[in-house]
């Protein structure tokens, strides 16, 4: 969806949704309501983590990303993130030989 789409369905000037998207103006969560009401999502899906948000948050992700991705050109940095974004969100616990 365009900008001036979302503008149109939300009701709400294009350049405040400019200044929104750009970090300019803090939404409030009457504008964020709207917003999501024009994209037909719930409220909650601004604020729920993607899985390679959550993935991000593992300590061991984050000791390897750090000391190797500064070594990696802006290709491998994209096939890196999407890894990631495929990847898992939870490890699957071994299972007990009974």
């Amino acid at each position: 969806m365009s900008q001036p789409q979302l503008a149109r369905r939300s009701q709400m000037p294009r350049s405040h949704l400019w200044h929104v998207e750009r970090g300019h103006n803090v939404p409030t969560v009457a504008t964020l309501e709207r917003i999501s009401a024009a994209l037909n999502l719930g409220l909650n899906r601004f604020f729920a983590l993607q899985p390679s948000e959550i993935l991000l948050e593992d300590r061991f992700i984050q000791n390897a990303l750090q000391c190797g991705a500064k070594r990696l050109n802006q290709e491998q940095r994209a096939l890196l993130l999407k890894t990631l974004e495929a990847a898992p969100t939870r490890r699957k616990k071994p299972t007990e030989a009974s």
